[in-house]
């Protein structure tokens, strides 16, 4: 029995021994390998994590740029729109202008076309109720004056009448 326990015993530090000649081998191995690989994956997740950072700055610093742009190109178009209006209002009020200065000259265009036709009335009357008025007018002093009294008062009145009218 004793070589029994004695057996047991050596099988029991035997497997101890072995047991912890592997903790140590695996502790070995994890400082060697597995150690390493977890230090590079963290670094890596640092530098993931740094390059993510520093992605979000980016785009929060093009948002921002890009915002002030916005702001300033609204401000821009406002400037734009009140110029095109004003342009605009200019534009219609000289062309009511222009209307108006033709609607104008038209109306005078057409006084002045109807004050001559008036008058290129009263001369083509006058034309033809002269030479009746001075027919009748010579045979009235004729029949007064007889001969050549008549025709000269006739000259006279005419020479007078020249005279008054120019």
């Amino acid at each position: 029995m004793f070589i029994d326990l004695h057996s047991n015993l050596v099988m029991i530090s035997f497997k101890l021994t072995i047991f912890t000649l592997l903790i140590i081998q695996l502790r070995s191995l994890g400082k060697k390998h597995i150690l390493p690989f977890l230090r590079s994956q963290i670094a890596e997740m640092h530098k993931s994590f740094e390059n993510l950072k520093n992605k979000q700055t980016l785009l929060s610093e093009t948002k921002t740029r890009i915002k002030k742009q916005i702001g300033s190109q609204e401000t821009t178009l406002i400037d734009f729109e009140k110029k095109i209006e004003y342009w605009h209002k200019a534009r219609q009020t000289k062309q009511k202008l222009t209307s108006d200065i033709i609607t104008k000259q038209y109306e005078l265009i057409r006084e002045k076309k109807l004050k001559q036709q008036a008058f290129a009335n009263f001369i083509k009357l006058q034309q033809k109720i002269v030479p009746v008025a001075f027919a009748q007018a010579k045979q009235e002093l004729h029949k007064i004056y007889n001969g050549p009294e008549g025709e000269a008062s006739l000259k006279r009145i005419l020479t007078d009448l020249t005279q008054k009218s120019g």
